[in-house]
């Protein structure tokens, strides 16, 4: 399974998902309040995880050990995809400048985890514009399609590209 987890600028979003087929085996939002301090970076990356986790512990059946990987989807511009670095966030309050996404996500799944449940899976960073645009390309209207273009409109504008389940865009080069 894959804990899907998308950071916006109004809210914070869980899901578990089938790694076979892409199904939706369950999911769970988090409203934030910007004037309690929510979209700050140690804060709103605490409720992204425990929107995650506490989905995870809603089903009898699933522990933190069966999640194979973490996906975060976020509003923010990415400076190194690979390290999971951010490079700001236009619609989120607080400096998010170089915030270390992945290591953050990791550190708090590890802080949850205990020697009988322990996530041992891989953590990976997507904006919210190349996300939704591969997940198209795998199951959704683009899958019979070897290329394709996704434009995501929300508080900003997004465009990605997709050939033969790649992306060809940089992070930052289609956010608006």
């Amino acid at each position: 399974m894959i804990l899907a987890l998308d950071m916006g600028g109004t809210s914070v979003k869980a899901a578990i998902v089938a790694h076979s087929n892409g199904e939706i085996l369950g999911h769970s939002a988090i409203v934030l309040d910007r004037q309690a301090g929510d979209t700050q970076p140690d804060r709103m990356i605490d409720l992204l995880v425990e929107c995650g986790l506490e989905l995870v512990r809603s089903h009898d059946r699933w522990t933190i050990a069966d999640i194979e990987a973490v996906g975060v989807c976020t509003c923010a511009a990415i400076k190194d995809r690979d390290a999971g670095i951010l490079a700001g966030a236009a619609n989120l309050d607080g400096m998010w400048d170089d915030v270390p996404l992945v290591t953050m996500v990791q550190s708090r799944l590890d802080a949850a985890s205990t020697p009988e449940t322990r996530f041992v899976g891989s953590v990976h960073v997507l904006t919210d514009a190349n996300a939704p645009a591969l997940a198209e390309s795998w199951i959704g209207a683009s899958q019979d399609h070897p290329n394709s273009v996704h434009v995501c409109i929300g508080t900003g504008i997004g465009v990605s590209s997709v050939s033969y389940t790649h992306l060809r865009a940089h992070e930052t080069e289609a956010d608006l």
